[in-house]
């Protein structure tokens, strides 16, 4: 079955205020950046550091506490930059991460949604995407391995599907979330800088690809 990703706000939320002095000079405003991370808890369960998507590795200001250990967390995170490298995590969103694998056939669904954008990051490929539904709604996503084509001069191409099942769910409102496929679940596959995955997404336009070398 595939994974079910949660559409709620995590919590971890701190409110970040602009105050205006006595003397009508305002503050600076904070420099706030959003950007996919990951988070990983020592066997203790605190996160000291934020790996991010280009591959950056920032520390908390705060570590995180209370969390399950030895297990990595994806989220889209929003977080104050303190020093080149310190933040302060202001509020994060769960993402899902599932690695590609070959569903049965009568697990294969694509209902449509809209891709916002799609990138190839340090570790992952990233879909930014729309989907049509109601606040209640459970909708369901995974990867499904396709084939590994030969293309003739020496590379070699991976197609994956994006699984989408609407579940049923009236198509009243547009969410938007994000999906992450790590691409270390692909090693041993292809070939760094020499094979490309291509990924397939059932839009509302029609079947779009999105096409990127493996590293």
């Amino acid at each position: 079955m595939m994974k079910r990703t949660a559409l709620c706000l995590w919590a971890l939320v701190t409110v970040v205020m602009l105050n205006t002095a006595c003397n009508g000079d305002e503050k600076p405003l904070p420099n706030i950046q959003t950007m996919l991370a990951d988070m990983t808890p020592d066997a203790n369960g605190q996160v000291s550091e934020l790996t991010l998507d280009d591959g950056g590795v920032k520390t908390l200001a705060k570590p995180l506490k209370g969390l399950k250990a030895d297990s990595t967390y994806r989220i889209w995170a929003v977080y104050e930059v303190q020093t080149p490298t310190c933040v302060s995590l202001i509020g994060c969103t769960p993402v899902l991460a599932a690695a590609p694998k070959a569903y049965a056939a009568d697990k294969v669904r694509t209902d449509a949604l809209s891709v916002v954008s799609c990138w190839q990051g340090a570790s992952y490929i990233n879909l930014h995407i729309g989907i049509k539904g109601t606040n209640t709604g459970k909708h369901y996503f995974g990867f499904n391995r396709g084939e590994l084509t030969d293309n003739g001069n020496g590379t070699r191409t991976l197609h994956i599907t994006l699984l989408h099942d609407q579940h049923g769910d009236p198509a009243y409102y547009t969410t938007e979330m994000y999906l992450s496929m790590p691409l270390k679940s692909l090693a041993g596959m292809l070939r760094p800088s020499t094979d490309s995955v291509s990924v397939s997404v059932n839009t509302f336009r029609g079947v779009e690809h999105f096409a990127f070398i493996y590293h």
